[in-house]
């Protein structure tokens, strides 16, 4: 299963915020912020070991993209963002677009490490069908396939009841981290 199918299964998944009447498009939101504190970093094996505010430990492996490790050291503080967000709106056949948008921001060669990425994906599908009784609802991606979700959430199963079968819905999900290191004080 490629990343973006995963990506639209969850973003359909994800209309669990929908509480609007179908006419009426959706939006919801969440932000994460988070601080941890570096304890150890092994440059040779990439291997950062971080301490969160509830004292946890958590060993990370930077991956090559990360520039600058070296510039890391124990004691420094890091600052993670994570966003999410989500868009439905009913449109009429032909209307909406599919797009698939990914951005990625590195520390400048000398900086202390850090960036953001953010990755933006839009597709129309088309109801096939509802089923109260279980909270699920089947649609239609643009290649053909049909997809099944269970909705779980109480506000998610509300608005898969203004669904009717033919109807098309455009989702546009985003998902974005942005992280920053700040030296020891």
């Amino acid at each position: 299963m490629t990343r973006a199918t995963l990506a639209l299964t969850a973003l359909v998944a994800a209309l669990g915020g929908c509480s609007h009447a179908t006419k009426e498009p959706y939006k919801a939101e969440s932000r994460i912020e988070t601080e941890a504190t570096v304890e150890s970093v092994d440059v040779p094996t990439r291997l950062v070991v971080l301490r969160g505010a509830d004292g946890q430990r958590v060993s990370v492996v930077a991956g090559e993209e990360v520039r600058n490790l070296d510039q890391l050291s124990a004691g420094d503080r890091v600052f993670v963002t994570y966003y999410q967000g989500i868009a439905a709106e009913v449109k009429e056949p032909g209307e909406g677009g599919t797009a698939a948008e990914e951005q990625v921001d590195r520390a400048k060669p000398g900086e202390k490490p850090g960036g953001s990425a953010s990755v933006t994906l839009r597709t129309v599908v088309e109801i096939v069908s509802v089923d109260p009784s279980s909270n699920t609802v089947t649609f239609r991606r643009p290649d053909g396939t049909e997809r099944s979700v269970a909705v779980e959430r109480p506000d998610a199963q509300k608005y898969i009841r203004t669904l009717s079968p033919g109807q098309h819905v455009e989702i546009t999900y985003t998902e974005a981290m942005a992280i920053a290191v700040r030296p020891a004080r």
